[in-house]
């Protein structure tokens, strides 16, 4: 709903906006940028696994990744202000954490946490059946 009070507000207002045509560019990551952020990918995706049936959680094993790799930097002043190490890790962890909730969910019909849950009842409106038959 409140997106929707903002169409509306914008439609209402007549004024000239201002429209980009620069042109984007590098948006790919540099090789030496990525060699960097290898291993930080590495321990990222193995801290986000899940460690135990019921799934590990996407949230803390980011928090957990964010912080391993700020206590094994060269160079923790950079963190939080755009270490490639201190994104790359927690997104692959958080990647990781996020995919391997399926797991419970596919293998048990246990949803490990809300979004999980929200997906039981996806697949149950489409006739679909997690877990074991």
């Amino acid at each position: 709903m409140f997106g929707f009070a903002e169409i509306i507000v914008n439609l209402e207002h007549r004024e000239a906006r201002e429209v980009f045509t620069n042109k984007v560019s590098g948006l790919w990551i540099k090789w030496k940028d990525f060699k960097e952020a290898l291993p930080a990918i590495a321990r990222g995706t193995l801290l986000g696994r899940p460690r135990h049936p019921a799934g590990g959680g996407a949230l803390l094993s980011a928090f957990a990744s964010y912080t391993l790799e700020k206590k094994i930097a060269k160079d923790p002043s950079q963190f939080g202000k755009g270490a490639i190490q201190g994104v790359a890790g927690p997104e692959s962890a958080n990647n990781a954490g996020a995919q391997t909730s399926f797991i419970p969910l596919l293998t048990l019909g246990i949803p490990p946490n809300a979004v999980m849950a929200l997906m039981v009842g996806a697949m149950t409106i489409h006739s679909i059946q997690p877990g074991r038959r």
